[in-house]
């Protein structure tokens, strides 16, 4: 089960890959409904979707799917 922690480290590694990017890790709606998500990932399956999702795009995610 994807950790909390992980899930908010890959959340900041997009938000640093993509300076535009409006996720905001303070509001509880946003988080809990893209942390269910993923929530059944490892972290390491996570960490790995993030790196992947970095080296293939050029734009940012813009709903839960583009990561999945």
């Amino acid at each position: 089960m994807l950790s909390k922690e992980a899930f908010v480290a890959g959340i900041t590694i997009i938000k640093k890959a993509f300076i535009g990017w409006q996720f905001d890790l303070n509001d509880n709606v946003q988080v809990n409904l893209w942390y269910s998500a993923f929530q059944n990932l490892t972290d390491k399956q996570f960490n790995e979707l993030v790196y992947e999702y970095l080296s293939n795009n050029k734009q940012p995610p813009m709903c839960i799917k583009s990561l999945t």
